[in-house]
């Protein structure tokens, strides 16, 4: 028997509190500096997100919040419909991990928040520069030695200066996260002195399932690697090959992500991309090659600065293409069987409190005009979401889900169950399925609600019997309503425990009565038996928001055993 634990513990429910504030900071005050082309937007975000950390470092006091909630804030980052995700992800985490660092070493004390600051700040100006080697290459770094030499010996002054305005500008970036730890060291005293509750009463619902399958697009994990395997490939032709073999190359690359990914066309058809495509072919043609003997243009510049452009086009377009395929449902389900189950499930919940955070966020302009203020009111809110989001585990339904071979005798043994535990006058809500047989063939199935000794035709392989086709079967649409409402019912009538006999590819697709097991789900707390084929028991384990869920392979050794104690389990508190 395999049990999927659900209990989230305190700190991860701390975490994401914070992470779906940190998220809700990104998605308004990002948006809006984003929108106005502010040119230090990352800059400030993250001397906010610092600020935000400290202030609630200073009254929750649980080692490795922090980092727990950068984690969190990272991968609500993955919904965000821009074309490049990898990158801001990463940023989110790093600043995360940093300030914990500095918080780790130094203690939760004023010295400890401003080192960290300082280093998750500051790391806003290495990834500018790490994603524009990356980008460019280290060529990019050539030009801008050659420039200040030029600039240098035009000026008359020591060109060994630039080590100390490089020193310089790291120290901005440090002072700046210096001052986001002051914010919210004196913003997180001054939110415990206040107890406001401004949060929205309406429930709360999840903005998105995390391990639901697009129905506006499908994923690749092969995909997913090509990519990676092409963008490799395309970096050692760069730097080793000629024009007449990088470019046709690339050109194949470039038209087949360009068609196949929409966010590939998004990125090309943003300006900044072709100035700084023009500019930097305008620099290297001048500061690149033999420039000192030219002393201007030269062709041998020219050409290194067409590589560094196609480079950069590689890696935008690669990484639009990467960014896509990494929200691929099947990675986030693999990462939670490796031992990420506390941090999925901490991020679901951080999801479905996301629009009360985003209802309630200080507006931009009181944000930025009263920020001491407005940020200790934002975060002295955060032990009611935090009561919010702990009532909301709790409610969770727990699933038993049984599973085996198709034909292996599930449905039998959920009649059985079902029989015994009506013989002990324990409601029940639910169905469950009959195989019709013709010629000793499986020709379809009938729908047979608990609380009703009338069956309905569900599916059959005869073309008259719905509309809708799935696998060899067509489905009556009539008995799928009847499956739903039955569903629907149960939860009104409050009952004990629901039984559904099947879930199958039609409910992981979205469709069938996927909508009515959603509905379960949505805080009736109401446990579940489930029967699933052995192929899909995974992907259903993580398609809905449950809490703990067994899986029982019928088959296994001791199999009724098993099933009778996660039954006692799952009745304990209402049976």
């Amino acid at each position: 028997m395999q049990i999927l634990e659900s209990k989230v513990s305190d700190k991860w429910l701390k975490a994401s509190v914070m992470g779906s504030i940190w998220a809700a900071n990104e998605i308004l005050l990002g948006s809006f500096l984003h929108n106005i082309r502010v040119p230090i937007s990352g800059t400030i975000m993250a001397f906010l997100s610092v600020a935000l950390m400290v202030a609630f470092s200073e009254m929750w006091k649980e080692k490795g919040l922090v980092w727990r909630a950068g984690l969190i804030a990272a991968l609500m980052k993955s919904i965000s419909p821009s074309a490049i995700i990898l990158g801001p992800m990463v940023g989110i985490a790093m600043e995360g991990i940093l300030l914990s660092i500095g918080i780790l070493f130094l203690g939760r004390n004023l010295a400890g928040y401003m080192i960290g600051g300082a280093l998750a700040v500051t790391s806003v100006l290495l990834q500018k520069v790490g994603r524009l080697l990356i980008s460019y290459g280290f060529d990019f770094l050539k030009i801008l030695n050659n420039m200040f030499v030029y600039a240098s010996e035009q000026l008359r002054f020591n060109s060994d200066r630039g080590v100390l305005l490089i020193i310089a500008l790291l120290g901005i970036y440090a002072a700046a996260g210096i001052s986001g730890s002051l914010l919210g060291f004196y913003g997180g005293r001054t939110a415990s002195k206040l107890r406001e509750f401004a949060w929205s009463d309406k429930k709360s619902d999840s903005m998105t399932h995390l391990f639901e399958k697009s129905k506006k697009r499908s994923y690749s994990l092969i995909l997913l690697i090509l990519h990676l395997v092409v963008i490799i490939i395309g970096m050692y032709l760069i730097n080793t090959c000629s024009l007449w073999i990088v470019i046709p190359y690339l050109v194949v690359y470039f038209v087949f992500s360009i068609i196949y990914y929409k966010a590939a066309i998004r990125r090309l058809r943003n300006p900044t991309f072709w100035i700084w495509f023009i500019g930097i072919t305008f620099l290297a043609s001048y500061f690149l090659g033999d420039w000192q003997v030219a002393q201007g243009f030269n062709a041998d510049g020219l050409r290194e600065g067409l590589l560094m452009n196609l480079r950069a086009a590689l890696v935008l377009i690669g990484f639009a293409a990467l960014s896509t395929e990494l929200k691929n449902p099947v990675i986030k389900v693999i990462m939670y069987n490796r031992g990420a189950a506390q941090l999925y499930q901490s991020l679901e919940l951080a999801f479905g409190i996301l629009p009360l955070v985003l209802e309630s966020f200080p507006k931009t302009k009181e944000l930025v005009r009263k920020p001491l203020r407005n940020m200790a009111s934002l975060i002295s809110r955060a032990d009611d979401l935090l009561v919010h989001i702990t009532m909301e585990n709790r409610l969770k339904s727990k699933v038993l889900i049984l599973t085996g071979d198709i034909q292996q005798g599930k449905t039998t043994l959920l009649k059985n169950i079902i029989d015994e535990l009506q013989s002990k006058d324990i409601q029940l809500g639910g169905f469950y399925t009959e195989v019709i047989r013709k010629d000793q063939e499986r020709s379809g199935y009938s729908l047979v609600p608990i609380k009703s000794v009338d069956s309905v035709l569900l599916c059959s392989t005869a073309r008259g019997t719905g509309n809708k086709k799935y696998g060899k079967f067509y489905f009556n649409e009539k008995a799928v309503e009847i499956g739903k409402n039955t569903l629907l019912k149960a939860i009104k009538d409050d009952v004990p425990l629901i039984v559904i006999d099947e879930i199958g590819p039609l409910e992981m697709s979205g469709e069938g009565w996927a909508d009515a097991i959603d509905a379960i789900c949505q805080g009736s707390g109401i446990p579940m038996i489930w029967t699933v084929r052995k192929s899909l028991a995974g992907k259903a384990a993580r398609k809905w928001k449950v809490g703990e869920i067994r899986i029982v392979d019928i088959g296994e050794p001791q199999a009724d055993q098993h099933i009778q104690n996660s039954i006692r389990e799952l009745l304990g508190n209402k049976g």
